[in-house]
């Protein structure tokens, strides 16, 4: 069954690089909210090993939308025999009257290239 909330990147990674990587908020009517606070987890599809720590890390969006920050350490590979690895970085947060009733998640694909020589 496909995953109706995944996004796919469009253009790899490379290993080591720093990337950046866009969350949209949106409520069930697909209208954008801005959460008190959110979360995001970095693991790697293949055996859902914790990339560098990264998991769970707090939010504290002022808008609709937030970029998260990967640094290389969050680009390395877990397996350097492959030629590209993907990685999900998962993400969670509340909204609605309050501060958050209503939770929401969804996941971005990051497929991450070998680049061999690091």
């Amino acid at each position: 069954m496909a995953n109706e909330n995944l996004i796919r990147l469009e253009t790899p990674v490379n290993e080591g690089a720093t990337s950046f990587i866009d969350i949209t908020f949106k409520d069930a009517d697909d209208v954008g909210v801005v959460p008190p606070t959110g979360s995001w987890t970095l693991y790697n599809l293949a055996d859902e090993t914790i990339i560098n720590s990264r998991t769970a890390v707090g939010i504290t969006p002022s808008a609709s939308t937030y970029t998260i920050e990967l640094t290389p350490a969050d680009n390395a590979l877990v397996d350097e025999n492959l030629l590209t690895e993907e990685h999900r970085c998962f993400f969670s947060y509340s909204y609605g009257p309050s501060g958050g009733i209503y939770t929401a998640n969804g996941e971005i694909q990051i497929l991450v290239e070998n680049m061999h020589k690091i």
